[in-house]
C-alpha cells in the first residue's frame, strides 16, 4: 500500500504561458497542476485571461475536485489581486 504525506496534493501550481502562432496570434494559457503528482488539472487558453476568467477555471476546479490548502505562482502577489484573494480565502485556500 502507498503511503502519502499529509501535504500531498494539497499544492496546485499554476502558470501562464504565452506562445506566438504561424498566423501571428499570440495566445496566451493557464496551466494547472498538482505538484506531488505532477498531474495536469487545466489548460486555460485565450487571446488573453482576465482574472474573472482564472476564478472561473479555478473555482470549477474546486468545484469537481475539492478546494487545495495552497496555491502557488512564479506571477507574484500582484496577480492575487483583492476580489480573487477573498474568494480564495472563503474555500480556505492560501496563495504562495
Amino acid at each position: 500500500m502507498r503511503k502519502f504525506c499529509k501535504s500531498c496534493g494539497q499544492v496546485w501550481s499554476y502558470d501562464f504561458v504565452h506562445d506566438k502562432c504561424r498566423g501571428g496570434a499570440q495566445p496566451k494559457l493557464l496551466c494547472i497542476k498538482d505538484e506531488f503528482t505532477r498531474q495536469c488539472y487545466a489548460v486555460g487558453v485565450g487571446a488573453s485571461l482576465t482574472a474573472r476568467e482564472v476564478q472561473k477555471v479555478f473555482f470549477g476546479l474546486f468545484a469537481q475536485h475539492g478546494a487545495r490548502r495552497f496555491l502557488r505562482s512564479d506571477n507574484g502577489l500582484e496577480f492575487v489581486q483583492n476580489d480573487l484573494q477573498r474568494r480564495l480565502t472563503t474555500q480556505n485556500v492560501q496563495a504562495l
